[in-house]
């Protein structure tokens, strides 16, 4: 299971990792140094690699992701704080100082250093990376992430006197199942996973453990929000870490007027036989691939071509493998959005809100045809040699929405009555057009990508470029 090299196997790992289960330290022990062979990379140091994933599990995700008694143990044990001392002075070993030389000789773990020692050790580090920008990695690398997990003072008092507070607070949404930018959540509808109270628990308890001062001035921020939407609560909790968690109304993102923006961008690329395209009915005419490969006879029959009027049926006396280069395809699709709206309360209870948005989508097809499908032998133009559809599709969407909205709760006793009146206006165009070339004739040699790439050696024979008439909507 194990060689003299110290290299073991991902399979290894994961049997290291069932047979010593919820015993982290032990498991740990067994892996750290070793390099792991995995089926598509490799992890040069196994240790550090679990550390990643253990310490950053919470990282970045859209549900709340609590660590338990034993995983917190383990983070907090005097093994992995030694783990860490001997990563930062191996990482300092060309650095070193007397100062920093004797905090990492002393007998403390580093969740019982005081401010002081950890910010020599902290800013040491980071002073080496700054400095030494693309090294190979080190278990220093996470020395952030680390350091939020412990709950010695002199981390906690670190951080509060250390660490920027928008830092703070960023760091706080991203593990507590949130983005960062609030941006992310504007520009669609909302949904109950966006914010709710799972989210707000998660943080209020990660800044009780900073500062109780901290968590009563989040409550009271929350308390005093006009709206507890996602975009408008990420942006007053960093408002509230820029301020160092000091609460005041002025804090609370509600100004008169407000601006939110997001842009997102995909690229696809999908090879094969069945790439087909978001409205594509999904058919298989003509490509029925597990149908040929059940009816094709391992000895070949030259008559049993004959008579054969239906597409869906002529690939049955192809071979299975060259009817799936023959009937090979791509589709490249990309899309382009970009979304912004102004939010302005003009007086009390009354609000006007501006979108605006952009939406740009194309798609490229290339759809290949060889010398066993059914359009080569009797619809093509040139018989008997390999050919290729090509489609460009294009689509631009420009959106504007304008509402104005009113709450009478001044005006109406809202214990009794609830009105709201609403008016607004909305706009959509959309541009598409769609080019389509049939080119034949290839040479006989032509295999799929030969013939995408060299297109030029065929004969178009359809060639077809249309513009759709602009599609607008006022409403």
């Amino acid at each position: 299971m194990e060689n003299e090299n110290n290299v073991i196997s991902w399979e290894t790992y994961e049997y290291y990792m069932s047979r010593f289960g919820m015993e982290y330290e032990n498991f740990f022990k067994k892996i750290k140094g070793k390099k792991i062979v995995c089926e598509h990379k490799i992890i040069d140091d196994g240790g550090i690699y679990f550390i990643d994933s253990l310490l950053n599990c919470d990282w970045g995700r859209s549900i709340v992701v609590t660590y338990n008694e034993k995983q917190m143990e383990f983070i907090r044990s005097r093994c992995l704080s030694d783990y860490f001392k001997e990563g930062i002075r191996e990482l300092l070993s060309s650095v070193m100082t007397k100062e920093i030389e004797d905090i990492l000789n002393s007998d403390k773990d580093i969740n019982q250093m005081d401010e002081n020692e950890i910010k020599v050790l902290y800013d040491a580090v980071h002073n080496y990376y700054s400095n030494n920008r693309g090294i190979k990695e080190n278990v220093a690398n996470y020395i952030s992430s680390y350091l939020y997990k412990l709950d010695g003072k002199g981390v906690t008092s670190f951080i509060k006197n250390n660490i920027d507070g928008e830092d703070i607070a960023r760091r706080i949404l991203l593990t507590s199942g949130l983005n960062s930018r609030a941006s992310y959540y504007s520009g669609r509808g909302v949904m109950h996973c966006d914010l709710n109270a799972e989210h707000l628990t998660e943080i209020f308890m990660k800044l009780l453990r900073l500062d109780e001062k901290y968590a009563s001035n989040f409550i009271d921020m929350v308390c005093n929000m006009k709206t507890l939407g996602a975009t408008e609560f990420i942006n007053s909790f960093i408002n509230l870490g820029d301020n160092k968690f000091e609460y005041s109304s002025e804090n609370v993102d509600n100004k008169n007027v407000s601006l939110d923006a997001n842009v997102r961008y995909s690229s696809t690329y999908v090879r094969g036989g069945a790439a087909n395209g978001i409205e594509d009915a999904g058919t298989t005419s003509g490509n029925g691939r597990l149908k040929h490969s059940v009816c094709y006879t391992p000895i070949p029959i030259s008559s049993a071509i004959d008579g054969i009027d239906l597409e869906e049926d002529y690939g049955d006396n192809a071979p299975p493998m060259q009817s799936i280069i023959d009937n090979d395809q791509q589709k490249k699709r990309s899309d382009f959005n970009a979304n912004a709206a102004l939010n302005w309360e003009i007086i009390d209870n009354l609000r006007l809100k501006v979108e605006g948005g952009y939406q740009e989508y194309c798609q490229t097809d290339d759809r290949f045809y060889g010398l066993t499908t059914y359009y080569v032998a009797n619809n093509a133009t040139y018989k008997n040699a390999p050919a290729n559809r090509y489609n460009d599709a294009k689509k631009r969407r420009y959106r504007n929405t304008n509402t104005l909205s009113y709450n009478f709760s001044e005006i109406l006793d809202p214990s009794t009555h609830s009105l709201d009146l609403l008016v607004g206006q909305e706009m959509t165009i959309v541009k598409s057009s769609k080019f389509t070339n049939m080119v034949e004739n290839f040479p006989l040699s032509f295999y799929p990508e030969k013939a995408w790439n060299f297109m030029s050696s065929g004969t178009s024979v359809t060639s077809n470029n249309y513009f759709n008439a602009d599609d607008r909507l006022l409403s």
